[in-house]
C-alpha cells in the first residue's frame, strides 16, 4: 500500500483546508448541495474518477491518487462498499471493482458544517486498470480562480443521474 504517500497527502490537505474558504460560520454561507448544469466529457478525460458502489449502486465519487488509494468525501463514509476504477458510464459493468479495506476520514471532519469533508480510502489491492492518477503539487489555488469539478452528477435539475 502507498500508506506513507497517502498520509503525506492527507497532511497536506489538512494544512490547506480551512473553514474560512467557505465562511467560518454556517450562518454566513448558503450550502449548495448539488452541482447542476454540467456537461458530459469524452471517455478517459478524467480516467482517475472513481465510482463508490454499495449493494444499491453508485452513491459517491472519488479520485484515484495512488493505484490503491482513493480521495473522497468524508460524508460518504460508512458501511461496506467498493471502488470502481475505469467506469465512465454508470449503466455499464466496465472497470475494475475493488473492495475498500480502510476508511481514513480527516480527524477534524465536522458533519454539521462539512468542514474538512474528505477521507482516504485504502483498497484491498491496486487497480488493474490503465488509468491516470491525480497529479498534485504544493501550489495553492487562490480565490476567484476557475476550477473544474468532475464526477457523476445531473446535467439538468429535473434529471436523475441513475436514469441516464
Amino acid at each position: 500500500m502507498n500508506l506513507l504517500k497517502a498520509l503525506l497527502f492527507l497532511q497536506t490537505c489538512a494544512v490547506t483546508s480551512s473553514a474560512s474558504l467557505r465562511g467560518s460560520n454556517i450562518k454566513e454561507r448558503e450550502l449548495i448541495t448539488r452541482i447542476i448544469d454540467g456537461e458530459s466529457v469524452p471517455e478517459g478525460q478524467y480516467s482517475y474518477a472513481v465510482s463508490l458502489r454499495d449493494d444499491l449502486g453508485h452513491f459517491c465519487g472519488g479520485s484515484l491518487i495512488a493505484p490503491d488509494v482513493v480521495l473522497s468525501a468524508a460524508h460518504c463514509a460508512g458501511g461496506e462498499y467498493s471502488a470502481v476504477i475505469g467506469r465512465h458510464d454508470l449503466t455499464t459493468n466496465d472497470g475494475d471493482e475493488v473492495d475498500v479495506a480502510i476508511e481514513l476520514t480527516h480527524p477534524n471532519y465536522d458533519e454539521d458544517t462539512t468542514d474538512n469533508d474528505f477521507m482516504l480510502l485504502f483498497l484491498n489491492r491496486s487497480t488493474t486498470e490503465d488509468v491516470d492518477l491525480v497529479q498534485i503539487d504544493s501550489g495553492f489555488i487562490s480565490a476567484g480562480v476557475n476550477v473544474t469539478a468532475m464526477g457523476w452528477g445531473d446535467t439538468h435539475e429535473d434529471w436523475d443521474i441513475m436514469e441516464s
